[in-house]
């Protein structure tokens, strides 16, 4: 089940419908997606500070579920931009951080930077994972790529199905779940190592 994408808007529409299956299903599927970004943006915040972040975040979410219209995955992170950056001119002192920018534009210049910011995080976030990715077997390589050129876990399937003709779903689903525990822990590895350095 896992394996599916995740169709965000069946579940906000079920959600807001008052479904508590659904419910307890998007925010557990957020709480995936988030945490990922948490792990990346926050990277030296302590575990219990993540944490906390990402609980915040969900707060503000439900409590304004009911007036989202669509992708509820962009307008958490959205969420989860806004408390980071909070915290961050929290941390470093909100005087310096905005001081050429007053009155009007500062939103404008906040929006402006999280653009830049998000798109290099994510272009820093696929180079880690391909470092990774190329530490893994040919066939957990090929999964990978797949994905990160934007391919689904069904069109994975119908790709590597066609080359392996006596391969199951059940036995690719298997084998995807294995690839996924070893990039996990070759991420791990080199977030230490980095770390270390």
């Amino acid at each position: 089940m896992s394996q599916q994408p995740v169709d965000w808007q069946s579940l906000l529409k079920a959600a807001q419908g008052g479904d508590s299956n659904c419910q307890n299903e998007l925010i557990e599927a957020l709480s995936v997606r988030l945490r990922l970004s948490i792990k990346y943006r926050c990277c030296g915040w302590s575990p219990e500070d993540q944490e906390d972040i990402l609980q915040e975040t969900l707060e503000v979410f439900w409590n304004k579920l009911d007036g989202i219209s669509d992708h509820p995955e962009r307008y958490a992170l959205k969420i989860l931009i806004n408390k980071i950056g909070n915290e961050i001119q929290k941390r470093k002192g909100k005087h310096r951080a905005l001081s050429d920018t007053a009155g009007n534009h500062n939103s404008t210049f906040v929006d402006k930077s999280f653009d830049v910011i998000t798109k290099i995080e994510q272009q820093e976030i696929k180079n880690k994972f391909v470092l990774a990715i190329k530490s893994l077997s040919p066939y957990c390589q090929t999964l990978f790529m797949g994905l990160l050129e934007g391919k689904n876990i069904n069109e994975m399937w119908e790709d590597i199905s066609s080359l392996d003709q006596g391969l199951t779903r059940s036995a690719f689903d298997t084998r995807n779940t294995r690839c996924r525990n070893k990039l996990y822990r070759e991420l791990k590895r080199l977030s230490k190592k980095k770390g270390g350095t």
